[in-house]
């Protein structure tokens, strides 16, 4: 049984000391006998306060997280050998590294600079007048978050544009490497193997062969010589056989789309376009498929799990969400590959095979055909795709 009972529905410390006068202090324990003082040292007074609350005392704290300041005398401290004047002024905090800013004047003549400060006043005033619109939906407020989120990027990309001419800014030549957040200005440099779609349905992009013996604008191919250059010089480029690059650009797929919405001729269009086609073209499975189409909207993993249940009925664990992810990162850079070899060989009839099923022409190659040895050339006469419908068929 507990030695006393406290009250802390009585407010006042006068009141408290009445409640407690009838128990044997000499009976208590420390612990016991500090609660006893902290139940009076709480209670009000006539103007509502506790002498804790007019810090006239320091009650010392359960876990001793946290302690007010213990009040002293200006000349208890200059007594101190270590007390420094300085300290009672209220200092700004000392940054290590001096904040950089754009000199307008100087910017201007960077190469790419003006085209920059195009894009960000456009993105700006898209996301004022999104901002200022009645009744906002949720789609709205996720497009301003996008835009608000790819509008802080591209005015980063100042420094980096400044860096590039004048060294001093960031303290060291930027070094050029394709950044996830592809722009206006940035779509001049090289998309690799073949460029970009030059329509939302390029079937000479899609299906090479159909441009045999045509007189086309051919794109210039990048020879893997080429390319260790760039990356040798720091140029920037972006390449789509590239998982890192692959990676990037699917993950930020919806703050370029966000953004480019209400610019029609925009070249980000295209660049989009292109990512479809190749993640079509490698033929993913449909928790593939989900899984890619949530990381546009980057969802977290424990979304995507929910999703894969509520709508295929298949139960993964998070953490092998990634591992599926990055097996699908792999299969599209796969496809992007294989659509690679068949430009190359568009005009090399020998290269090329028509299934028995679907008699559709595709590449002599193991990534169209099954493998059988027996056969002249090695491969079946189906097609992986048409292999594929007849076995589930089958089962």
């Amino acid at each position: 049984m507990p030695k006393f009972t406290l009250n802390f529905d009585i407010p006042t410390s006068q009141e408290r000391m009445e409640a407690i006068k009838d128990i044997d202090l000499s009976s208590l324990n420390a612990s016991e006998l500090e609660t006893v003082s902290n139940y009076v040292l709480y209670g009000k007074d006539a103007d509502g306060k506790s002498v804790v609350d007019r810090k006239e005392v320091q009650i010392k704290r359960k876990f001793n997280s946290y302690e007010k300041d213990r009040f002293v005398s200006l000349d208890e401290m200059m007594e101190s050998p270590t007390f420094d004047e300085s300290t009672l002024q209220k200092n700004k905090t000392q940054y290590k590294k001096i904040k950089p800013s754009i000199d307008k004047e100087k910017a201007q003549n960077v190469p790419g600079m003006k085209e920059l400060w195009a894009s960000i006043d456009a993105m700006a005033a898209q996301l004022q007048a999104l901002k200022d619109k009645p009744n906002q939906t949720p789609e709205d407020r996720k497009k301003i978050y996008y835009m608000n989120h790819h509008l802080i990027t591209l005015r980063k990309q100042q420094y980096y544009l400044m860096d590039s001419v004048y060294p001093t800014i960031l303290g060291q030549k930027n070094k050029a490497e394709y950044h996830p957040y592809p722009t206006e200005y940035q779509m001049n440099y090289p998309i690799l193997p073949r460029g970009t779609m030059l329509e939302k349905d390029d079937k000479f992009f899609k299906f090479p062969r159909l441009s045999k013996g045509l007189d086309l604008e051919k794109p210039h191919i990048y020879t893997e010589d080429e390319v260790e250059q760039m990356k040798s010089e720091g140029k920037p480029f972006f390449d789509f056989r590239n998982t890192d690059h692959l990676y990037q650009l699917i993950q930020h797929y919806a703050e370029i789309q966000a953004f480019v919405e209400f610019m029609p001729d925009s070249p980000l269009h295209n660049l989009l376009w292109t990512l479809d086609f190749y993640i079509e073209k490698a033929n993913l499975s449909e928790q593939q498929a989900l899984i890619i189409r949530d990381k546009k909207q980057r969802c977290p993993n424990k979304e995507i799990a929910k999703h894969l249940m509520d709508e295929l009925g298949i139960y993964h664990q998070e953490n092998y969400i990634s591992t599926i992810w990055n097996k699908t990162i792999i299969l599209i850079a796969e496809a992007v590959e294989l659509n690679y070899d068949e430009f190359l060989c568009k005009d090399y009839n020998k290269a090329w095979k028509t299934c028995s099923r679907c008699k559709m022409e595709l590449l002599r190659d193991p990534r169209n055909f099954v493998k059988k040895a027996k056969a002249s050339d090695g491969l079946t006469g189906r097609c992986k795709k048409c292999d594929r419908e007849l076995r589930q068929m089958n089962k």
